[in-house]
């Protein structure tokens, strides 16, 4: 096996401190943390409403106590919430007030009122509370774990369903903008049922049932207006490439509540935009003559990850190590029998590459030179 993929027991010391260091310096970077994007996205206060928000950098030293496996961890963490977060939320929210919690780039929003919705400004419930969202994010790999952010709750009108123990079922759009080339690519209804309603719980399928026509209908009222309020701003925010920003209607009211960038968003698919729905765009491809040698692999990964910057994996193996298909699995075979049919000239040329690695099967779309995963 190789250096780079060596199991934690088998690399010393040295090199797993620079291995954490390297991760903490990632999630320090990543540009779907909540304090990227919202001091870049701001400028949508012009049409949307906006939450009041505090942002709270957690301390480099702090994140191996999330994983609770050292004594004295959840003290450490508790200290940390009482000393740094209650005294600026106790100036910012009245007692008895809700806020709404979430880590750089998670909620827990699937577990809504035992994670990301906070009835108590207090050090033990927002601490409870912090931990239930980072053991989540830590297993889901979600990223975020260095910056909790605590925003206004917005409060759901009466009769307002909810689904996800406790969370208000209402009108959401997502809209995908390209701020290089100033475009409203597109824009969903978040709560889509086709993609939604086999994910749910069991016991709230009725509920979201009883009140999709209503959403959905929001939904359709506000889209054009969404829209043209978005490109009345576009060229007042200063942020690069393509986002995924979520806008809340409630009583008349549009909110601004979320962003990501689009290739790792739920519901983005560059063939929605309209220059890829050209069906002769679509079908050009060029693919090389001798692809029935594993050792092309890495030479071919080499050049997706040149030219996308996007590093690629099958299982524990990197492609570009050389002998990486060494010991690959049955479940592999997928990956390998795609891999090996894309051309080493991406540029332009709309692909699907299926990544097999464990048994899990991702799609990724290759889109004017850049990989883009489709993630939920």
């Amino acid at each position: 096996m190789f250096d780079q993929i060596r199991l934690h027991a088998e690399m010393s010391d040295e090199e797993l401190a620079n291995s954490h260091k390297r991760w903490l310096k990632e999630l320090h970077e990543n540009k779907n943390n909540f304090s990227y994007w919202y001091p870049r996205l701001n400028n949508l206060h012009k049409w949307f409403k906006i939450p009041s928000t505090g942002i709270f950098h957690v301390p480099d030293a702090l994140y191996d106590d999330f994983f609770l496996e050292k004594p004295g961890a959840f003290e450490r963490v508790e200290s940390w919430v009482e000393k740094e977060m209650i005294p600026l939320l106790k100036r910012q929210f009245h007692d008895g007030s809700t806020a709404f919690l979430k880590n750089g780039c998670y909620s827990g929003k699937f577990d809504f009122n035992d994670c990301c919705k906070v009835c108590s400004i207090d050090t033990k419930t927002l601490t409870e509370h912090i931990l239930r969202i980072e053991q989540d994010a830590l297993a889901f790999d979600t990223m975020g774990d260095l910056e909790f952010i605590v925003r206004e709750y917005i409060n759901p009108v009466e009769g307002t369903p909810e689904i996800y123990n406790g969370m208000p079922l209402r009108c959401e759009l997502r809209a995908f903008v390209d701020f290089d080339s100033k475009e409203y690519l597109y824009d969903v209804f978040y709560w889509d049922k086709d993609y939604c309603y086999d994910h749910l719980p069991e016991e709230d399928r009725e509920t979201f049932l009883a009140a999709y026509d209503e959403l959905y209908n929001e939904y359709l009222h506000i889209r054009d207006y969404v829209r043209n309020c978005v490109l009345d701003c576009i060229y007042d925010i200063d942020i690069e490439g393509r986002w995924s920003i979520d806008i809340l209607y409630q009583n008349g009211e549009l909110y601004f509540i979320d962003a990501a960038v689009a290739n790792r968003s739920a519901y983005w698919d560059p063939y929605k935009i309209p220059k890829y729905q050209d069906v002769n765009y679509r079908q050009h491809s060029v693919i090389p003559d001798n692809y029935d040698d594993l050792k092309f692999l890495p030479e071919i990964a080499k050049e997706i990850e040149n030219c996308s910057g996007i590093r690629v994996f099958v299982g524990d193996f990197r492609l570009t190590d050389e002998n990486c298909h060494d010991g690959l699995g049955v479940e592999d075979e997928l990956f390998i029998d795609t891999m090996l049919k894309v051309s080493g000239k991406f540029k332009d040329v709309p692909m699907i590459v299926t990544s097999v690695g464990k048994g899990t099967v991702s799609k990724i779309r290759l889109i004017d030179g850049m990989l883009s995963p489709n993630v939920e």
